[in-house]
């Protein structure tokens, strides 16, 4: 787990206003704490009921757009998938410390908007976490969970968390190593259309054609819509890549976090390391591979209207796809840690 001060103070506050205002358990995560930060567990008459929520809390005013009425976490794809792959409602704590200020919003499909390129969650600034959230909580509590259960997290009766769909979503994790391959395919294809589109050009030239002669301007068109054609499928691979890998991410690291709770044996999470640095090489050089697509495409000439356009969409669907990339990279790393 990184260590941060400023995500301490969350976390501490959370814990501080669960255990004493609300009077429910809190229970933070210490091992595959990335998109949940700890598990809440409601009481009633200061007897644990079994039924849990989940929360991911983010501290500091730098992790938000802030406004006069509300904060705007934006989030992205992977975390987006992650949190709809868990198996119990999770909720979304904002800390501001210099204004000892403690926001929360349920994490939902009816709170999360969808942006051009990520996901949002807004966070009303008079949505303040305390002994009047209790309603609501419960309200959440009572959506997902139709019968009360007595256990302990993750502890006694495994199908009180449903273990079999978490089990299931596991196999997301090869789908995201699948895409990362595919992608890396893509790349290859991307290569041999510059390398055909440059010795058409220099036979071009030799022939004595100008830069806009309608035989050369047909080749680059060509070329602009094979671009685009590769665009699309960085597009519809990002978006596979982000929803297998948030899910699968999400099942492996509650099913390792129940196996733990349960047994106390480490070999789970040796085991789990192994199977995220196994999916790390594929991306570290799918990673590289974007890097040198992205600084060869930025140097197309943009004297050409289709490539101009063609040149700007493959470099949105990089950023993008990169952007995700590199969170999974960061959320692998952490883990193996």
């Amino acid at each position: 787990m990184r260590y941060s001060n400023t995500e301490r103070l969350g976390v501490n506050e959370s814990n501080r206003v669960f255990t004493k205002d609300i009077n429910w358990i809190f229970r933070e995560l210490t091992i595959a704490d990335f998109g949940v930060d700890a598990i809440i567990e409601e009481t009633k008459e200061n007897d644990p009921t079994g039924r849990l929520l989940a929360a991911q809390i983010k501290s500091g005013p730098g992790n938000f757009q802030i406004s006069d009425k509300s904060l705007t976490y934006y989030v992205s794809n992977i975390h987006y998938s992650y949190w709809n792959g868990y198996v119990l409602p999770v909720i979304l704590i904002a800390y501001l410390p210099n204004e000892d200020l403690l926001l929360w919003q349920t994490i939902s499909n009816t709170t999360l908007r969808k942006t051009p390129k990520k996901w949002k969650i807004d966070i009303p600034k008079n949505k303040i976490l305390g002994s009047k959230s209790i309603v609501e909580l419960t309200e959440i509590l009572d959506t997902r969970f139709k019968t009360v259960i007595k256990s302990e997290p993750y502890e006694g009766d495994p199908l009180s968390v449903n273990i079999y769909e978490i089990v299931e979503n596991v196999s997301f994790i090869e789908e995201a190593s699948k895409s990362t391959l595919r992608f890396i395919d893509t790349m290859t294809e991307m290569k041999s259309s510059s390398e055909s589109l440059s010795g058409k050009i220099e036979v071009f030239s030799k022939q004595g054609l100008s830069e806009f002669d309608p035989q050369v301007v047909a080749s680059i068109n060509k070329f602009a819509d094979e671009l685009i054609i590769s665009a699309r499928r960085i597009e519809s691979e990002n978006s596979i890549f982000s929803e297998s890998f948030g899910m699968g991410i999400s099942a492996y690291t509650q099913v390792s976090t129940m196996y733990y709770s349960l047994t106390n044996d480490d070999n789970i999470i040796s085991e789990t390391k192994q199977v995220f640095s196994n999916l790390l090489i594929p991306l570290i050089e799918a990673q590289a591979g974007v890097a040198f697509m992205r600084n060869s495409i930025s140097k197309l000439p943009k004297k050409y209207t289709k490539l101009k356009v063609a040149r700007n969409r493959m470099i949105d669907a990089i950023d993008s796809l990169l952007e995700e990339y590199n969170i999974a990279e960061t959320i692998i790393k952490d883990f193996i840690k």
